[in-house]
């Protein structure tokens, strides 16, 4: 057997096994429950291979899985793994059971394979490519204190999503509180189209912009680069600095300029801070506020809510476009609350994403990579 390279420094008193040799395909005997069987509430959980941990429910007891509980469950187009602590039945299509036959402590199984980086076959099946895995099989003893610990890592991480989401949900009650629901406009605020409430509704550079491409200078904004939460710094593509201020100038953002997608997730919008003045923008729309009118965060903040959006993208007809331009931008039709009330929202929406970062929640997903990463290959 050839020993993959990353597997070459385990500790001694490790062993390696070929997926098929460490674990089985529990499958095979268990009843299937067709999705149009699915019940909304029931005696038993149903585990398909969805991303929800439960497909639906049924009160079919012989449709209880046989395997011994907990059991993991593998997605075989999704690539999804679940590990079930509950008498369950299993969905019809592409959930795997799958049971270890080396000494393996199933937590410890289970956060191997939620590591692994299987090749995606779009929605062909995968079980295929986990047949080629190798799993490490440590002491048991040993096996136990890295799950231990990787639940302590994951119990964490998940309880600052939780958290980051009841902000979500706090600003948006907020929001609402202060400004009414956008569409209906309750609170009967002066409404204007938004070419008459900013200074300038442009594009970035959009022929050929990767005939400028250098391997260092003035970052360039494409789309991915847009979050809800502000401008992520990871994949930025660049400039030269001599083309940015020439050929490239009208592409430039400044500080409060709002960039917002295009295609592929229209409307999506975000704010240029004061770190990033002066950089440039790639087939993005670019929106400049008039300060008479609006707080650049506020509007940021406004365009991305589910009302913002509906009013952004929703041509005359009546219908929601895939492409947002220059034209429905400037077509648009915006409420104006009053600038103070704007700033007061602001500030709440500032004190919240200081503490519930986006950046802070990438930190903990990071740690726990790495964790991973140390945990199986022997250095925990």
């Amino acid at each position: 057997m050839i020993i993959p390279d990353e597997f070459s420094r385990f500790p001694a008193n490790w062993e390696l096994f070929l997926f098929t040799d460490a674990v089985k395909d529990a499958t095979s005997g268990n009843v299937k429950i067709q999705k149009c069987q699915y019940l909304e509430s029931g005696a038993f959980p149903v585990v398909d291979q969805g991303q929800s941990v439960f497909g639906g429910f049924t009160d079919d007891e012989q449709a209880i899985c046989k395997s011994a509980i907990p059991t993991i469950v593998f997605g075989d187009h999704t690539r999804a793994f679940k590990y079930i602590e509950k008498p369950f039945a299993l969905g019809a299509d592409g959930a795997k059971v799958l049971e270890p036959i080396a000494k393996l402590n199933k937590r410890f199984l289970f956060h191997y394979l939620k590591q692994v980086r299987l090749e995606s076959a779009g929605y062909s099946r995968h079980y295929k490519f986990l047949k080629e895995v190798f799993v490490p099989v440590p002491p048991l003893a040993e096996q136990k204190r890295i799950a231990a610990i990787l639940d302590k890592a994951d119990a964490i991480r998940r309880k600052r999503q939780q958290a980051i989401q009841l902000a979500d949900d706090f600003l948006r009650a907020v929001f609402l509180d202060m400004f009414g629901d956008p569409v209906t406009n309750p609170k009967g605020w002066d409404v204007k189209k938004c070419s008459e409430i900013s200074r300038q509704i442009t594009v970035g550079l959009v022929i050929r912009p990767a005939s400028y491409y250098v391997e260092k200078g003035v970052p360039a904004i494409r789309s991915q680069n847009i979050k809800e939460v502000g401008i992520d710094e990871t994949n930025f593509v660049f400039f030269s600095k001599e083309n940015n201020e020439s050929v490239l100038a009208k592409s430039k953002v400044f500080e409060g300029d709002i960039v917002i997608v295009r295609s592929g997730q229209p409307g999506k919008a975000a704010v240029i801070p004061k770190k990033l003045n002066g950089i440039n923008a790639i087939d993005v729309l670019i929106l400049r506020p008039d300060n008479e009118y609006f707080d650049s965060n506020y509007l940021a903040y406004f365009i991305n809510s589910g009302a913002g959006k509906n009013l952004v993208m929703t041509e005359e007809r009546g219908q929601i476009q895939k492409h947002l331009n220059v034209g429905s931008l400037n077509s648009a039709k915006i409420p104006i609350p009053p600038i103070a009330l704007q700033k007061k929202f602001v500030f709440v929406l500032m004190q919240f994403r200081n503490k519930f970062s986006t950046d802070n929640s990438t930190k903990h997903l990071e740690l726990f990579n790495s964790l991973s990463q140390k945990a199986f290959s022997g250095n925990l």
